[in-house]
Parts: C-alpha cells; sequence; structure tokens
C-alpha cells in the first residue's frame, strides 16, 4: 500500500581502544533525517511492452494514479446500489474508500465518521488501523472485496467528469480540461499527484485504466508484502517471483479492469455490436 515513513536510527559512539589505528579525518555525507529520501525510480515501461506496471507512490508521474493514495480526483460512491453497498459519500481517496468500510464493516460509526473528515490518506490509514471490534480473519475474508468496489467506484464515478451520474453533470458542468470530441466528452486526466505527472486524454477515467491492456499491475512497495509485492520497482523485476508478496492492490485493480472490460462487452451487446454466433 502507500509508503511508510523513512525511519533514521542513530549508532552509539565508542571511545577509541588503546592501540587502535588513527582514522582519517576525511568529512563524512551526512544526512538530515527531516528530509525523506528519493523516491524509487518507478518502472511503468519496460523493454518487453507486455511486462509488468509498477506502481507504489502518488506522486509517481505516469503510475500514481493506480496508488491508494492518489488524491487527485475524488470520485463517489454509489448510492443505493445494494451489491455494492453505496452510500453516495464522496471520498477524497481510495484509502478513504477503503478505511470507511472498513470501520463500518466492524460496526465502528465514529472511526467512518472520522475517515471521512480526514485531511490525508496517512491520517486515515492510522485510523483504520484503530478501528473497535477489528476481527483479522473477517478482515482477511472481506478486504479484497471492499478494495474491488472502492476502485470500481474511483475509475467510475469520478467528479466532474462525463462518467458521474447524470445529475452531477448537470450541476457541475465539465470537468476541469474538458471538451467535445466527436459524439464523446474528452478530458484531461492526472496521473499522479506530483508537479510533474503526466497527464492522459480520455473519455473517462476507466478507459485510462483498461489502456493499461493486459499488463500485470504490481504494488512495488517495499514495505509491504501483503498488498504490494515487499519490493521497490527494481527489486521486484531482479528478483523471482516466488520471493514476491501476495501483491493484493495489483490483483484488485486488474479484478476491477477486467470487470469494466465484461461491461463494456454487455453494452456493446445490447446496442446490438457484439459479434454474430457462427452458423455450425
Amino acid at each position: 500500500m502507500p509508503p511508510k515513513g523513512n525511519r533514521v536510527s542513530k549508532r552509539g559512539q565508542k571511545g577509541k581502544s588503546p592501540g587502535s589505528k588513527a582514522k582519517s579525518s576525511k568529512p563524512k555525507a551526512t544526512t538530515n533525517p527531516s528530509t525523506p529520501a528519493p523516491a524509487p525510480a518507478p518502472a511503468p515501461l519496460s523493454s518487453d511492452p507486455n511486462g509488468p506496471i509498477y506502481f507504489w507512490r502518488p506522486q509517481e508521474a505516469a503510475t500514481g494514479y493506480l496508488s491508494q493514495w492518489y488524491a487527485s480526483q475524488p470520485f463517489r460512491d454509489r448510492a443505493g446500489d445494494g451489491d455494492g453497498g453505496g452510500n453516495g459519500k464522496v471520498y477524497a481517496t481510495a484509502e478513504h474508500y477503503m478505511m470507511h468500510h472498513k470501520a463500518l464493516l466492524f460496526g465502528d460509526a465514529d472511526a467512518a465518521a472520522a475517515v471521512l473528515e480526514a485531511a490525508s490518506p496517512r491520517a486515515v490509514r492510522a485510523l483504520g488501523r484503530g478501528v473497535r471490534g477489528f476481527d483479522d480473519a473477517v478482515w482477511a475474508r472481506e478486504r479484497e472485496r471492499i478494495v474491488v468496489e472502492g476502485n470500481w467506484c474511483k475509475f467510475s464515478l469520478p467528479i466532474s467528469s462525463s462518467s458521474s451520474s447524470s445529475s452531477a453533470t448537470e450541476e457541475k458542468g465539465k470537468g476541469e480540461g474538458e471538451e467535445e470530441e466527436g459524439e464523446q466528452s474528452v478530458r484531461t486526466w492526472r496521473l499522479g499527484d506530483g508537479e510533474a505527472a503526466g497527464e492522459a486524454r480520455a473519455a473517462s477515467f476507466r478507459d485510462v485504466l483498461l489502456a493499461t491492456g493486459d499488463r500485470e499491475l504490481v504494488e512495488a512497495s517495499p514495505y509491504d508484502r501483503v498488498w504490494g509485492v515487499g519490493f521497490a520497482a527494481a527489486g521486484a523485476a531482479a528478483n523471482r517471483r516466488q520471493k514476491w508478496g501476495m501483491n493484493l492492490l495489483g490483483k484488485c485493480l486488474m479484478e476491477v479492469r477486467d470487470r469494466f472490460r465484461k461491461e463494456d462487452e454487455a453494452a456493446a451487446l445490447e446496442r446490438g455490436e457484439g459479434e454474430l454466433p457462427q452458423a455450425e
């Protein structure tokens, strides 16, 4: 999942033992504990066009939008939908959705409300870890369902986009950077939260996810072996898959992508655009 803060350890200084050799007084490089280490270079592209797409931090220019902490595109829950248990609320990030529904799962109404008011996904994560009545077995059974549903909403119901509900479109009008191209409304989508974030032109945010094709989506978090693989991008690429963690977030995103394809195929059949059955 999202990055953890860098830890800086300090070692105690020991006095010189008798007879020890004098050490040179060359200046040593110092590290400012308050300055975070630079993010490892992401590897969204490789020499193999069918190779994995690695992602982790929301600031990554080309892949940040896949992160649970990506905050450039708030989205709606699908209200009144019995399948998704929607409540019509707005979420700042997919992490907000995940922890809000985690709190609801265990009946912690106070934590659920606090998550919606939290200003950052880091604060949301802390609230999620403190949910009352938590049961690890129940969470292990339900967590992927919640994250799949949250990312379906993230990519299907972004605020001020052509893929939002019609009422939201009427209220908000066109989203930022949105314009008419042919019969579809196309807009610019930020691919990350950082200043150097890339952009994609697409009719919907779900199309941005679909543009990843059949490539494997891998959360390259060196700190998380449950939602990620436990390696940064370079380490994940260099190590055998047997050493990888579970990559649950990557698998959830690929499940959402597959659902979008099936939804599009079903819609095409309803419009009479599907392939006719072959005569035997």
